[in-house]
């Protein structure tokens, strides 16, 4: 069992999108913190509902979220 959840988020055209790689979820917000709270708490309702068994994670899984920087800025 997985005690572990992968998360990637990354800039959108308004604001930031996080997608889990492990649960049919994805979230955006304003800013890196909102989706990353906002993705959390998905995580924890989703797991909550549904049995995290039959995924394979544990029922309070850590949340691992990979961040996309982008390009360097060519100056």
């Amino acid at each position: 069992m997985r005690q572990v959840v992968y998360v990637y988020a990354q800039r959108a055209d308004s604001g930031f999108v996080a997608e889990c790689y492990d649960l049919p979820l994805s979230t955006q917000g304003d800013s890196l913190d909102q989706v990353i709270d906002e993705i959390q708490t998905a995580i924890g309702d989703y797991l909550t509902d549904n049995d995290p068994l039959q995924f394979g994670i544990a029922a309070n899984p850590e949340v691992i979220v990979t961040f996309q920087l982008g390009r360097p800025r060519e100056e």
